[in-house]
């Protein structure tokens, strides 16, 4: 029963964190399209495709952690420390 308890509290506190992480990711998204724009001398076509496949593997890695992170066998505690 105290497995139990204890499974559900990390994946409680586990689920604001991601939350907060998430949107910590999708920030910086705009700070390079403006950044290569800026320093880099881009133009808004070549900034697109550049922040776009940033994007694109975002999203994958976004899928292939949910997948992870629904594993029966799998912490909360040792996936979020190792990716990290």
């Amino acid at each position: 029963m105290a497995d139990r308890h204890k499974n559900t509290i990390s994946k409680l506190l586990g689920s604001p964190s991601g939350t907060l992480t998430v949107c910590c990711f999708y920030e910086p998204f705009i700070v390079v399209g403006n950044y290569l724009e800026e320093i880099a001398g881009r133009t808004g076509a070549e900034n697109s495709i550049i922040v776009t496949l940033i994007e694109v593997l975002n999203i994958i890695a976004h899928i292939g952690c949910g997948w992870v992170a629904d594993q029966p066998e799998v912490s909360v505690w040792l996936s979020t420390t190792l990716l990290l």
